[in-house]
């Protein structure tokens, strides 16, 4: 049975969000959000101790539990040495997890641009494309979601964003994708010529392989590859429950889940002259006018 004053502090709770906060995911009226008291493990618990099985893991974020105690021990001594510094400031914890992607990347990998969510990564993932080819135009696909930034909504292709999304980042090009339970081309999986990929192919060809910066997959490990013969850069994105391409870890210096962006290239990022300039686009060197574009 449940407590009266539980059911008033649970409705205190969702009130004073209706009221005072907006929501993401949703529309802004007439929602009933759960109110979620503590979590552990693959469990939510509301006020009246009911349990709920979190089965996306967060927003598949949280790939090791909730309420996991070696991250929380990791976060509060972190805490405890520094919570925060500036970009022209580095940490020990920085440098070693750097090193430790670098060491579990594919070969020629071997630097990381850590960023708040899935949106920046994509954002600085782009710019990182655009600045390394001297190209503009990015390849995406239609039944994919990338964040809620304005540049990472419009390489989205939910058509549910374009009341908030009319003014889209320029130069985004969407195309089908290799959907193989619900193929966009009418085929099987097992008679097929690989449709999906000769289509993309087909598009970078009409748009001009000379101005495609960048392909933006998500978990097609097997078509960025064949793409990559097109010779523009490919960035496969792979959500947090998936270590690959795009890896996922918890930063230790603030204790957010991080999506770490990394670029595959036709050569290593490295070969270009990185010191010439930062990933937000602001130069290092004030006498340098421009990248040298491999």
């Amino acid at each position: 049975m449940k407590n009266s004053d539980t059911i008033s502090r649970a409705a205190a709770i969702i009130q004073d969000n209706l009221d005072y906060t907006l929501f993401s995911w949703s529309k802004q009226k007439g929602i009933s959000p759960l109110a979620v008291k503590r979590a552990q493990g693959v469990y939510l618990y509301d006020h009246d101790d009911k349990r709920y099985i979190d089965f996306s893991s967060g927003l598949m974020n949280v790939n090791i539990g909730h309420g996991n105690q070696r991250v929380t021990r990791a976060v509060v001594q972190q805490m405890e040495q520094v919570s925060y510094v500036t970009p022209g400031c580095v940490t020990e914890v920085r440098g070693e997890l750097g090193k430790k992607l670098a060491s579990v990347s594919p070969k020629g990998l071997n630097k990381t641009f850590f960023t708040v969510c899935g949106a920046t990564a994509i954002e600085n993932a782009i710019k990182l494309a655009r600045l390394y080819t001297g190209r503009h135009k990015i390849i995406a696909r239609y039944r994919a979601f990338h964040g809620a930034s304005y540049g990472a909504m419009t390489a989205g292709g939910d058509p549910r964003k374009l009341q908030s999304d009319s003014q889209q980042m320029p130069n985004v090009i969407h195309v089908e994708d290799p959907y193989c339970y619900r193929c966009p081309f009418g085929k099987e999986v097992d008679s097929c010529s690989r449709e999906c990929v000769s289509h993309i192919e087909r598009v970078i060809q009409f748009e001009g392989p000379e101005n495609v910066a960048a392909v933006l997959m998500e978990g097609q490990a097997d078509i960025a590859q064949e793409t990559q013969q097109l010779k523009v850069v490919v960035i496969p994105e792979i959500n947090a429950g998936s270590a690959s391409l795009i890896a996922s870890a918890i930063n230790p210096l603030v204790g957010l889940t991080t999506f770490l962006a990394q670029v595959i290239l036709r050569r290593p990022l490295i070969e270009a002259n990185t010191q010439e300039f930062q990933i937000d686009g602001t130069w290092l060197d004030p006498h340098v006018t421009k990248v040298e574009h491999k």
